[in-house]
């Protein structure tokens, strides 16, 4: 590519991160009544005040986001009790004053999966970072205040450990994404369908510690308000308007489990390919298996691109491709193309026929 040629890209590139970042600005001054940290602030504050063990009493809740932005809609705090203890140190600042720095800090991360992710030439770090502050899911992820970008860099950071071949690390690190398990949770079991036993060991353990923490934490009222509180947010459409039971209706969970199978059946057949389609596989497993989805959530599919686009750079191309076209449907709230493409990208990885010989080497470009 010549150098104008290189130029021209890389200014787009620019130009797209930077609208992107003015679009986060936006969102999270228009919508600040309405964010999602909200909802892990008052989620701490509460189990500060009154004991982690009633971060899920819906009254209290209410109560503390109500004070926090009057006049907000009110959702239930589904994550987790790590969010809530992730968002404890911020409740020492105002609000306003946390908020700032919950989306400093989530811009940081999401600059550092892309710097992580990129080539280490300095025209592509650039153009991965353009890339990922430009999609729309990515914007919106950081307006609202969603944990989703420290999952983004989870998963990029476990690929370069696995990459190093530092599985137990890698499986440590990508227990972080038990934040919002629903993102990433088939990204561990098709590692290990992908001949990868180490990682999904390492992950399993450090989730089970923090699941016993959690459990520990919320006692057995604690559950229950948290089963409770997942049993009602089907009554929010935003909680479920990207999942394969709200157009399928019963049929949807059949579906769901068939996304599961094929994703496992993708990484396992790639298996002699790398880590990529694996890490690939599970994400778009997971959008398609979850019962709950948010449009800041589709941000993790940036994620999952920038590391298939390392793995070969053909797809890579068609991955820029497909998230342009979702981020287009996310700008005009239209739900079935969107999971149409997930629904295809998925059947193509199970479907097309691994190529013959050793993996590919990273591009580099």
């Amino acid at each position: 590519m010549t150098n104008w040629k290189q130029g021209s890209v890389l200014g787009a590139a620019v130009l797209l991160g930077l609208l992107g970042l003015g679009e986060a600005v936006r969102i999270a001054i228009v919508r600040f009544a309405l964010d999602d940290f909200r909802l892990y602030y008052a989620a701490a504050q509460v189990g500060l005040s009154h004991g982690f063990w009633r971060i899920y009493d819906a009254g209290l809740e209410r109560a503390a986001v109500a004070a926090l932005t009057p006049g907000g809609d009110w959702f239930p705090y589904l994550n987790p009790p790590p969010l809530a203890w992730l968002a404890a140190p911020f409740t020492l600042l105002p609000f306003t004053a946390a908020f700032a720095g919950w989306f400093l800090l989530m811009l940081i991360a999401v600059v550092a999966a892309a710097l992580l992710a990129a080539p280490p030439e300095g025209r592509a770090r650039l153009l991965f970072i353009g890339l990922g502050l430009g999609l729309f899911p990515t914007a919106w992820a950081l307006g609202a205040g969603q944990v989703v970008p420290l999952l983004m860099l989870s998963l990029v950071a476990s690929w370069r450990l696995l990459k190093a071949e530092r599985q137990v690390l890698a499986g440590v690190v990508l227990a972080a994404t038990v934040l919002k398990p629903q993102l990433a949770l088939l990204v561990p079991f098709c590692l290990l369908a992908a001949g990868r036993p180490k990682v999904f060991l390492a992950w399993a353990g450090t989730a089970a510690v923090l699941a016993a923490l959690s459990l520990a934490s919320l006692g057995q009222d604690g559950v229950r308000q948290y089963l409770e509180a997942l049993g009602g947010a089907s009554i929010f459409f935003s909680e479920r308007r990207w999942a394969l039971t709200t157009f399928l209706g019963p049929a949807g969970i059949y579906a769901q489990a068939g996304a599961v199978t094929i994703a496992l059946a993708a990484a396992f057949r790639h298996r002699s390919r790398g880590i990529e389609i694996p890490i690939l596989a599970g994400v778009v497993g997971s959008v398609l298996a979850s019962p709950y989805f948010n449009a800041p959530d589709f941000a993790i599919l940036g994620a999952a691109g920038w590391i298939w686009a390392r793995g070969d750079a053909f797809v890579g191309r068609a991955w820029l491709l497909g998230l342009a076209f979702l981020t287009v449907e996310f700008a005009q709230a239209i739900e079935i193309p969107v999971v149409t493409v997930e629904v295809a990208i998925l059947l193509a990885l199970v479907l097309v026929r691994p190529a013959a010989g050793p993996a590919q080497a990273p591009a580099t470009a």
